[in-house]
């Protein structure tokens, strides 16, 4: 095995499932274009610079960095760069396509209301415009993350924030059911659900759309609606720090013994999040 596949067998086997055949493409570009040249600072920086010439967005050259930094570390290579030597990304250069409200709106009443919607799409719709579910979110809820007997439902949350649960409202609980997440769909199935629903509701997009759109919605519209930042940052799901152990043994419970199987409860702050959310939330009144 030459050294550069071995370099790249050693960062592949580190990668979740979810990441690793679209970073390992990456790590492999560079790898092939390195060839039998040093890992040296001075490669990385013209590999830098011959994606920027050839036009890449500065998202992708951030992204493409942190590869290299960890094909680096997972090989045990020291890393010859510091933090702020990252390429830096533009504001004007981010690409963070956000859904019209009024599309969203054309969306559930497309499937809510068209014979030939499948229970699936219903679903996931539902699920993304009250919960904001990333694409990577929606493909892993199983039959076991939902508890219909208590009107919950378990999400797994995508970049390091956190997994919780979250009531399920009456207005969604028909379609979840119906569907009941029997099977799961690839990550590609799961992008063409979201534009055949586009399709269905004749809703015209342009550029690299998908799931993402209606979660920027879901937020932006909570913020027009006056809801505090962290009760939006709590519902959504993203990092909190991990030093408040009071609230992480306060929020959720997984309940087992007693006169009942187990199930699942839901105490304090997560609860009255999701009730100040949904009280608010105009996309919930969508699908009532």
């Amino acid at each position: 095995m030459s050294k550069q596949n071995k370099l790249l067998t050693v960062y592949e086997l580190s990668l979740p499932d979810k990441s690793r055949a679209g970073q390992t493409a990456r790590a492999r570009a560079f790898l092939d274009w390195l060839g039998d040249r040093e890992m040296s600072a001075e490669n990385v920086r013209k590999w830098m610079d011959l994606l920027k010439h050839k036009g890449y967005a500065d998202g992708s050259l951030a992204k493409d960095f942190r590869i290299l930094r960890s094909l680096f570390i997972r090989n045990k290579m020291d890393w010859p760069f510091r933090r702020n030597d990252a390429p830096v990304i533009r504001e004007r250069h981010v690409w963070a396509p956000t859904l019209a409200p009024t599309s969203i709106h054309t969306m559930v009443d497309v499937m809510r209301n068209a014979r030939v919607a499948t229970p699936y799409q219903k679903a996931l719709l539902a699920l993304s415009t009250v919960y904001g579910l990333r694409q990577g979110e929606l493909q892993s809820i199983t039959a076991e993350s939902l508890d219909f007997t208590h009107k919950l439902i378990f999400i797994e949350t995508e970049k390091h924030g956190r997994e919780r649960y979250h009531m399920i409202p009456e207005s969604i609980l028909p379609y979840l059911k119906e569907w009941g997440f029997d099977r799961r769909f690839s990550s590609s199935m799961i992008n063409l659900i979201f534009h055949q629903i586009l399709e269905m509701a004749e809703v015209k997009v342009g550029g690299d759309v998908g799931w993402h759109a209606i979660r920027r919605a879901c937020i932006m519209v909570a913020r027009q609606a006056h809801i505090a930042d962290n009760t939006i940052e709590a519902f959504y799901r993203w990092k909190r720090s991990g030093s408040n152990m009071t609230s992480r043994y306060s929020t959720a419970f997984q309940i087992v013994g007693g006169d009942e199987d187990s199930y699942a409860v839901m105490e304090g702050a997560d609860e009255i999040v999701d009730q100040e959310i949904f009280k608010n939330h105009p996309f919930l009144r969508f699908w009532e």
